[in-house]
């Protein structure tokens, strides 16, 4: 992350600045209000120039602060750690809103992927980062403020299509079509 930095494109940064000025403080009150419950922070400044913000990194995020329970939509990964066994971990992923992509890491994939299957989530992703999807496949949530609809192959084109039924009557005679068999 440290080799990550945003600004300007055209001078080599990997990443964008922020829409505005405000959605860099919003993230920064984010990460602040992180920090102040408990979260270590082991990147990042907990500054910004305008709307540029650069990479941080929370770990030991506290499941109550407002930085876990909702998206921060900067340049922020938080880490939090649950030692009370698999399915502890499942319901704490599954105790959140969103449900649109997850990622799980670890060294037994067998764990993984039973973590995987039990996130309620559109996709997961073992051992990298939930960004990955496949345009011909049909990607999105199972529902709450980020995962409704579809999008990528014919799903999403479904997901954003009206089926309607429209007739032209070029004559103004109506006759019957007559079919026998």
């Amino acid at each position: 992350m440290k080799k990550l930095t945003a600004g300007a494109e055209s001078e080599g940064h990997k990443l964008p600045c922020l829409f505005r000025e405000s959605s860099a403080m919003g993230v920064l009150q984010l990460l602040e209000d992180a920090v102040n419950a408990g979260g270590k922070l082991v990147l990042g400044d907990l500054n910004r120039q305008g709307a540029v913000i650069q990479p941080h990194l929370i770990d030991r995020c506290p499941t109550n602060c407002d930085l876990f329970i909702h998206e921060s939509f900067g340049p922020v990964l938080t880490v939090t750690r649950v030692n009370e066994g698999i399915q502890a971990m499942i319901d704490l992923v599954n105790s959140s809103e969103y449900t649109l992509t997850n990622s799980v890491y670890g060294s037994n994939i067998e764990d993984c992927m039973t973590v995987a299957k039990g996130m309620r989530s559109g996709s997961a992703h073992i051992n990298g980062p939930s960004v990955s999807v496949e345009t011909n496949r049909p990607a999105g949530g199972l529902g709450g403020p980020s995962g409704y609809g579809r999008f990528g192959g014919q799903e999403g084109i479904n997901g954003y299509t009206d089926l309607r039924i429209i007739t032209i009557n070029k004559n103004k005679v109506f006759v019957p079509l007559v079919h026998s068999h």
